[in-house]
């Protein structure tokens, strides 16, 4: 299929309720349809049944817009298309399956972490607003803070009050961050590693036998700002966590950009 040929112009993301656990993968799609509308184009959450247009900014689609004269994504939890779309997008995620026969009835497949599934273009959005994730003016920062999330057989030090649990953006959480000194993480994989830098607090990974750090460093992007082990501290952590989402920021702004052009 000569997708450049199709002159598409509105966008369908088939996106779970936000509230629905506010799982990062379901975050990524409500946020993907605010940058589609931010980079010139123009997307819709559907089906209508969540607020989440007023916490990301994505707009919610209406029964006037035609899902067969638009691009359908979906999550990579969707084994087939649910309606009849122009162009039907599989937004691969997390899981990696490694033969394109394991997408029929796909027309396009994009890949968020690149390493899972590296023959597919690489598509990837990240909710993160510096102006909300940052210390907190005159609190005094005791004790520690740390999460297991999906490794929770590695053990962290018992002192640490854990965000596990804690939805994704809640204040809480952003409270839990800004009073913590330091930040143990079990998961060397979770953007919660980069929130804790961003709020001020030292972000360390829990090292543990076994575990490939030259492999995690190669295929991690953040992982030079992120402390393995808390023997050697990075000095500037926070302003290199800053640093970091503002490069990435504009990077997958690029890449949402191009991802619309070729659909065109």
């Amino acid at each position: 299929m000569l997708l450049k040929k199709l002159k598409l112009k509105q966008f369908l993301i088939y996106a779970p309720p936000y509230n629905n656990g506010n799982r990062g993968g379901i975050v990524a799609m409500h946020y993907l349809c605010k940058v589609i509308n931010e980079v010139g184009y123009e997307a819709y959450l559907h089906p209508a049944t969540t607020r989440g247009d007023i916490i990301t900014g994505g707009k919610m689609a209406d029964s006037k817009i035609d899902p067969a004269k638009c691009v359908g994504i979906y999550s990579e939890q969707i084994e087939r298309p649910l309606e009849k779309n122009k162009v039907a997008v599989r937004w691969q995620m997390y899981y990696q399956l490694p033969h394109i026969k394991k997408y029929e009835g796909w027309d396009y497949v994009v890949n968020y972490v690149k390493a899972y599934w590296p023959q597919a273009p690489q598509l990837r959005v990240t909710m993160c607003n510096l102006a909300y994730w940052v210390p907190a003016p005159r609190m005094q920062r005791k004790g520690n803070a740390g999460q297991y999330h999906k490794f929770p057989n590695v053990p962290i030090p018992k002192d640490c009050r854990l965000i596990d649990g804690i939805p994704n953006n809640h204040p809480t959480k952003l409270h839990t961050l800004q009073r913590a000194e330091r930040f143990y993480s079990a998961d060397p994989y979770s953007f919660n590693n980069v929130l804790a830098a961003l709020c001020g607090a030292e972000s360390i990974i829990v090292p543990r036998e076994g575990f490939n750090v030259d492999k995690w460093r190669a295929e991690v992007d953040a992982a030079p700002l992120l402390n393995y082990g808390d023997a050697d501290l990075i000095e500037g952590q926070r302003e290199k966590a800053v640093q970091f989402v503002s490069d990435l920021h504009a990077k997958e702004r690029e890449q949402v950009k191009e991802f619309c052009e070729t659909l065109q």
